[in-house]
């Protein structure tokens, strides 16, 4: 199966025009990439958006502090490869081919990583695989598909997913729950919009999204046992934001009533969200647009229990950017929250690459891992070194690990 590429926006992102920006180099070294181009924004649903029957209050987040110092760093940044989709592991970074097989970047001894040897060509610039339970999970040629990260060949798992959009995937809970793979899929009726597809090992695929709504982009999270599918109704009016449950009676999934706990503003076409839990509290994050003049990363803080009317915590961002990407990482460092946000308000300023440790009232303060003119298909993951983190930006991937605190 050909792996396909992503949106003409998210290519541009990561390379193009780089040479004019050669005073903006990341320190640590990283050659520079140019700034996002413009995307154009979803289009519209027939259907009015859905609103929640409690208003979030929203709030702008005190000055939490950024810099370069922090846990500090096991190593350098690192050239792990071509530009690719690729996602952090506890053992390295894996990058997907074009014909959906598996590169793997091995931490080889504490902090240092062995690069790839895979040709450039052999890549196509598409969204980051899922990695969990031994297997990376992704979208190929319109089907949802995972590959085991050591020997084994592709199995589809539904023929239905939306290509260029990102795979959500959590290994098997034993005794509770089977492995699943959280998904952006076809739409149930002829004139509907994408929808949210959850696969889950042995019981097939359930459509997430309800009647009448849809579903740019998905995220998921594990909560006691259960799932909480995350989602994002983009629109170029309101975004609606989507909490749904799962729950297992006998390893057998239920759905909960899905709740809007959120409408933001209009998304643009990149627009994802991304899902977080930490003591038992769920948190989603979407960074776009709070009004004409600002925009920021929304921290929606969902609870034990996502409910009508969250509280959002803006982090403000100097400007705007598309693709703006966020991931996360759990473990024994804590959970980590990893976001690319402009350096400055001038127009295609240079990036930064922030992580900040999240905690139950949300996000502390940031530390910088590296600079660019843009990044994209930012990952992160726990490693016996620290947390890794990798991310694409000019025609290569690169990674580097921070120490936990």
């Amino acid at each position: 199966m050909a792996h396909e590429t992503l949106s003409l926006a998210l290519v541009v992102a990561v390379g193009i025009g780089a040479a004019g920006c050669e005073r903006d180099k990341p320190k640590p070294a990283v050659p520079s990439a140019s700034a996002p181009a413009p995307a154009s924004a979803p289009a519209a649903s027939a259907a009015p958006p859905p609103k929640p029957s409690a208003a979030s209050d929203e709030r702008d987040e005190p000055d939490a502090g950024t810099s370069d110092a922090g846990p500090g760093f096991v190593t350098e940044v690192s050239d792990v490869g071509p530009a690719a989709p690729s996602a952090a592991g506890s053992d390295g970074v894996y990058l997907l081919t074009k014909q959906d097989e598996i590169a793997v970047a091995r931490l080889v001894k504490k902090g240092v990583l062995e690069p790839v040897k895979t040709p450039a060509d052999q890549f196509a610039l598409a969204r980051s695989p899922a990695i969990a339970g031994g297997h990376a999970y992704f979208i190929s040629n319109g089907r949802l598909a995972r590959r085991p990260l050591g020997a084994g060949g592709v199995e589809v798992l539904a023929a239905d997913a939306r290509s260029g959009t990102r795979v959500t995937a959590l290994p098997a809970l034993a005794g509770r729950r089977p492995a699943a793979a959280c998904f952006v899929g076809a739409p149930v009726t002829a004139d509907g919009g994408p929808t949210a597809r959850l696969w889950i090992e042995g019981h097939g695929v359930l459509v997430v999204t309800p009647e009448g709504s849809a579903a740019t982009s998905v995220s998921m999270v594990e909560l006691e046992g259960s799932l909480v599918v995350l989602s994002l109704e983009g629109r170029t009016g309101m975004t609606p934001v989507h909490a749904r449950s799962v729950r297992f009676q006998d390893s057998k999934p239920e759905l909960e009533q899905d709740v809007v706990v959120w409408v933001a503003g209009p998304a643009q076409s990149l627009t994802e969200i991304t899902g977080a839990t930490v003591d038992g509290q769920v948190f989603a994050f979407v960074p776009l647009a709070r009004d004409i003049t600002r925009f920021g990363l929304a921290q929606l803080q969902l609870g034990a229990a996502p409910a009508m009317g969250a509280p959002v915590v803006w982090r403000a961002y100097p400007n705007g950017l598309d693709p703006a990407p966020v991931a996360v990482s759990h473990g024994k460092c804590g959970s980590r929250v990893v976001y690319a946000r402009p350096e400055q308000a001038r127009p295609r300023a240079p990036q930064e690459l922030h992580i900040a440790s999240l905690g139950p009232s949300g996000l502390g303060p940031s530390q910088i891992v590296a600079r660019a003119s843009a990044f994209a298909n930012v990952s992160a993951a726990e490693t016996a070194a620290g947390v890794l983190v990798t991310y694409v930006a000019d025609f290569r991937t690169w990674a580097r690990i921070v120490a936990c605190d």
